[in-house]
């Protein structure tokens, strides 16, 4: 059932989206930032990054995650140290327990 999820979700995202990335990525290395993160300074909006354990899957690692909150002015992290990359399914108390808050504060 999870393969049959995956693999839906992965061939119904329109093959343009991948286009409009590769654009964005090239346009900013053309003026000098090499890292998209350096993009998201310009954000004012709150932002929550959920990020699970590196040996359990993660995509995310530590030192990425505390880039992420010291670029994004009004960013904040949680570690999921249960979970590796489906924080939702793997750690659903957790992955609940920060989100449903941090919507609260924002006033979502």
């Amino acid at each position: 059932e999870d393969c049959w999820r995956r693999a839906e979700a992965i061939t119904s995202t329109a093959p343009g989206v991948f286009a409009e990335l590769r654009a964005a990525a090239e346009a900013a290395m053309a003026t000098g930032v090499t890292h998209r993160i350096d993009l998201l300074g310009t954000i004012p909006t709150p932002a929550l990054l959920l990020h699970g354990n590196p040996e359990l899957g993660s995509m995310v690692h530590p030192e990425d995650a505390e880039r992420f909150v010291q670029t994004l002015p009004r960013a904040r992290k949680a570690y999921l140290p249960s979970a590796g990359h489906n924080l939702h399914r793997e750690a659903a108390d957790e992955f609940l327990a920060e989100v449903i808050p941090f919507l609260d504060r924002a006033g979502w």
